[in-house]
């Protein structure tokens, strides 16, 4: 043989071994497409969230010469009306007082009541404490909280400062440290005074700082209570001021005060839905009207998002020895958050999705998926599957889908018919 034709020849074959080469990578790359996660699988996508809250929201005509609603979430006000104006608090001005209680003594503590204590303010709301009558710090503030005692409040300050005089300095501490610059007490009940004031928001922050206690949260929501009997007197029975009555809607805790009827006040701590937000008028004839009406259109008043929305795809999933291996999961919960500046890097959510294994049915729970505000988990829901999904063939369980699989059985052919061809032809 001519060293000619074999060099033909060698040409020949080593273009066979090309032309085979890149047809085998074209069915490796099907197989490998076959095989591995599509965009479905990927994790949630941010873009899907919605934007809450109406630019062109109304704000309420309140009765009020003060007033604030503040979003807890956002650690920033969304309504006010003479915020900053200096009035009297009245008996709000005991959440504070029963916080630091809390904080500062012991609830089975029993405390000896003074003379200074047990001393009725004229006209004053009282729970009868009488010198020398030993009673618990437990019962001290549910009649602080509930009843709105003043000498119950009186009680507590000098069980934790020794005087009213050096607790009020406690008071203005707590308050400056929590940036509040426009306030300051000079007793523990709210008793007016020319010296003792503060505005709506400043004591919003206060509100919402105080209501971070479980403890107090409890004792603001109890109905009624009755404290045990004394050395001096048989049980008392207290009955929430703030509970009763017209109803507050979404409550969590607070407080009422007032001088007179038309000279009132109000503080409280509510979520709806994860919008945590507190709601503070001062000097109004109509402080649970004004209250309501603040939080009726909280949300509307609120910039958040909309994170996921019940019934709506989240993220996909992989389905093996199906059909079809990836399928969409859907959200249980309708969830909003409300991160800090408004801005949507402060919300993650993670997934926890189930290995998933035909058959399946819609509906059928396949996770859950966590939303998480500025770092804090604020609520968790259900991931659900979308659609049935049958069993499929064999390679499904290497997550190939039938029509994958047949359409990878077809190239197979027509890759073993192209190198019979290109054998027959002699390429």
């Amino acid at each position: 043989m001519s060293a000619e034709i074999k060099a033909k020849k060698k040409k020949l074959s080593n273009r066979y071994k090309r032309i085979r080469a890149v047809l085998f990578l074209l069915l490796f790359a099907a197989i490998l497409a076959s095989v591995f996660p599509k965009g479905s699988i990927a994790g949630f996508d941010k873009s899907s969230m919605k934007e809450t809250g109406d630019p062109n929201a109304k704000a309420p005509e309140l009765k009020a010469e003060g007033a604030e609603l503040y979003c807890v979430n956002m650690e920033e006000p969304v309504y006010q009306k003479n915020a900053d104006e200096k009035i009297d608090p009245y008996s709000i001005t005991k959440i504070l007082t029963c916080y630091l209680a809390l904080e500062n003594l012991d609830m089975d503590k029993t405390v000896t009541v003074s003379e200074y204590a047990a001393t009725p303010l004229e006209d004053g709301t009282t729970i009868w404490l009488k010198e020398g009558e030993e009673i618990s710090v437990k019962d001290l503030l549910y009649g602080a909280m509930l009843e709105s005692g003043n000498d119950a409040a009186t009680a507590l300050a000098e069980a934790v400062s020794g005087s009213e005089e050096k607790f009020a300095d406690l008071m203005n501490e707590q308050a400056k440290d929590w940036g509040c610059e426009n306030t300051h007490f000079v007793n523990a009940n709210g008793w007016k005074n020319e010296e003792h004031y503060t505005t709506a928001h400043d004591f919003a922050i206060i509100t919402a700082k105080c209501f971070e206690n479980e403890k107090l949260r409890e004792i603001a929501m109890t109905e009624e209570y009755t404290a045990e009997a004394t050395n001096m007197t048989e049980t008392r029975v207290f009955e929430s001021h703030t509970l009763s009555g017209k109803k507050i809607d979404y409550l969590v805790g607070g407080k009422t005060g007032g001088w007179t009827s038309k000279d009132t006040s109000l503080a409280v701590r509510f979520k709806k839905g994860n919008l945590e937000g507190v709601a503070v008028v001062l000097r109004t004839p109509k402080r649970k009207n004004d209250v309501n009406e603040l939080i009726a259109v909280s949300q509307d008043l609120t910039p958040g998002y909309m994170v996921t929305e019940k019934g709506k795809e989240i993220c996909g999933a992989k389905v093996k020895g199906g059909k079809i291996t990836e399928t969409t999961l859907c959200a249980s919960e309708t969830i909003y958050a409300y991160p800090k500046g408004h801005k949507k890097s402060g919300i993650k959510v993670k997934l926890h999705r189930d290995k998933l294994k035909a058959p399946i049915k819609a509906g059928m729970e396949a996770g859950t998926y966590t939303v998480y505000e500025d770092g804090k988990e604020l609520q968790t829901g259900k991931l659900l599957t979308t659609e049935d999904i049958e069993k499929g063939w064999f390679p499904s369980n290497f997550y190939i889908p039938d029509k994958m699989t047949a359409l990878l059985a077809a190239l197979i052919l027509l890759y073993l018919l192209a190198l019979f061809l290109l054998k027959r032809s002699k390429i």
